[in-house]
């Protein structure tokens, strides 16, 4: 691991897509602004519930999407929380 933090990029700043998690996680996943994604506003309580309108729309290309393609294997661990439908 040491090697890998003196011979790789540091990063030591990090900018949020939104202030809370739903949108905040469209963003990231989509390199989108979440007002883009379907995943900012339209609900009460900025995380989508059971009873939320909206969500990230099932065309919406991700980067796991773009990495697949080009030949990386992708997984999706712990919650997706980007929607309802």
């Amino acid at each position: 691991i040491d090697a890998l933090a003196y011979n790789g990029k540091r990063l030591t700043q990090w900018y949020s897509g939104f202030h809370i998690c739903s949108p905040s996680r469209a963003a990231m996943l989509t390199g989108r602004l979440c007002v883009r994604s379907g995943c900012c506003g339209g609900w009460q309580g900025g995380v989508f519930r059971q009873n939320a309108i909206g969500g990230l729309p099932t065309n919406e290309t991700t980067f796991a999407t773009i990495l697949k393609k080009a030949g990386y294997k992708t997984k999706a661990i712990g919650k997706w929380h980007l929607g309802v439908k």
